[in-house]
């Protein structure tokens, strides 16, 4: 018969701030971890799943409101850092341009763009990642151990230096 791999976690975050940002995030630790599982066993080939920290600059008094953690897979040599707004603003401006519209048109913004000029001014702080990569599993875990890999990995880390990574409010 076929055997299924199950993850068990046995390492999860104690700080209660900690706690309460994966909660508001993810739902729940356990569906964080099995989120991040599953995303890091995904990886084909060479790459990366980070846990980042998604957050407006302190200044503002939507600080604790609207930040959040995200899970990003990467591949190769990619980093959480290269998805920068601004790429995604001129992708937005690009396809403004082919689509015809006007920049007088533009000058109030309706309520979706409006939400994200405000999402503009998050910054991404990477918190952990995990390496996909056969050359980091393969030799010990063997063809069929990226799963066993992964869940090692996640048990091994210490949330202690992730909830030092976090920026302080």
């Amino acid at each position: 018969s076929l055997i299924t791999f199950k993850p068990s976690f046995k390492s999860s975050p104690l700080n209660s701030d900690l706690v309460k940002l994966i909660n508001k995030s993810f739902g729940s630790i356990e569906e964080f971890q099995t989120l991040l599982f599953h995303s890091a066993a995904s990886i084909k080939g060479n790459g990366y799943t980070w846990l980042t920290y998604n957050h407006i600059d302190a200044s503002t008094n939507d600080f604790n409101k609207l930040s959040h953690l995200s899970i990003l897979n990467t591949y190769n040599s990619g980093i959480p850092l290269n998805f920068t707004n601004r790429r995604i603003s001129n992708g937005r401006e690009h396809d403004k341009r082919v689509s015809g519209e006007s920049e007088t048109n533009s000058s109030i913004p309706n309520l979706e763009d409006a939400k994200f000029n405000n999402v503009n001014e998050f910054q991404i702080t990477p918190l952990f990642a995990i390496g996909s990569n056969p050359s980091f599993w393969l030799r010990d875990y063997g063809v069929f151990g990226k799963k066993q890999y992964v869940n090692n990995v996640i048990n091994a880390i210490d949330w202690e230096i992730v909830e030092n990574r976090l920026p302080s409010k």
